[in-house]
């Protein structure tokens, strides 16, 4: 449906959809004082967390597989990159998976990794918590 306007609109509107409730999920996490990470730095993830106003006040880190984002930031967020065994001695109590067509991969290297106790959200394509 993405070869008319009609598909666009509707495109957009399930973007902003996942973005709001990624936000207001976030906002949640933060009034109940819950520690918060995020996996994944790719270009999507930039998209996602820029185009919904999500930065490090929400999300302070993420992780990355790829040493060359150590040390980076995630651009127009502020948000931290750091080694996926820097995430895990976080010991966050969630972590948005910010690759979430790799969610299913990603919970269980995590949780292999020491994290059994985390929560892990999934922003899309629709939000969902495991």
């Amino acid at each position: 449906g993405l070869t008319s306007a009609a598909g666009f609109a509707d495109f957009a509107g399930r973007a902003t959809m996942i973005g709001d409730a990624l936000r207001t999920y976030l906002q949640g996490a933060a009034a109940r004082g819950e520690r918060v990470a995020a996996y994944g730095a790719g270009s999507k993830a930039a998209l996602l967390l820029g185009a919904s106003g999500i930065d490090a006040d929400l999300l302070p880190v993420t992780a990355d597989l790829a040493p060359a984002k150590h040390g980076r930031r995630i651009p127009g967020t502020q948000i931290a990159i750091l080694s996926p065994d820097a995430l895990v001695a976080r010991r966050p109590q969630q972590v948005v998976i910010l690759l979430w067509d790799l969610a299913d991969e990603v919970v269980t290297q995590l949780r292999d990794a020491g994290l059994t106790e985390t929560r892990f959200v999934v922003p899309a394509p629709q939000l969902r918590v495991i």
